[in-house]
């Protein structure tokens, strides 16, 4: 599942297992992916033990409109739902967010 990571826990009890069972039936009694019980087994290190990534994986499409547009609205009305914010650059700014859609539940 995207997003949920792997505990140093989940990985020292699939190792475990990983000795008495197939590598699919040990990731399904950890509740882990095949795919992520591939990647634990090249691993030597634990989870907790990875250093974490400080670079950015894509240029910031807000970057220039945070601190121009966004801090200002929300310095001037803390109580701004994300939502209102959102409307509000859109409506300032139809060309940069024509692709982002709301959806409100």
């Amino acid at each position: 599942m995207p997003g949920i990571r792997i505990t140093d826990l989940q990985v020292t009890k699939y190792k475990e297992l990983r000795g008495k069972h197939t590598q699919e039936a040990a990731a399904a009694k950890t509740g882990i992916s095949v795919s992520s019980a591939r990647r634990v087994e090249l691993s030597t290190t634990l989870p907790s033990q990875r250093r974490a990534r400080h670079w950015r994986t894509r240029a910031d499409p807000l970057g220039d409109l945070w601190n121009a547009e966004v801090v200002p609205l929300l310095e001037g009305a803390p109580g701004l739902m994300a939502v209102t914010v959102l409307e509000e650059l859109q409506r300032r700014h139809p060309e940069l967010l024509a692709s982002v859609v709301l959806i409100v539940v």
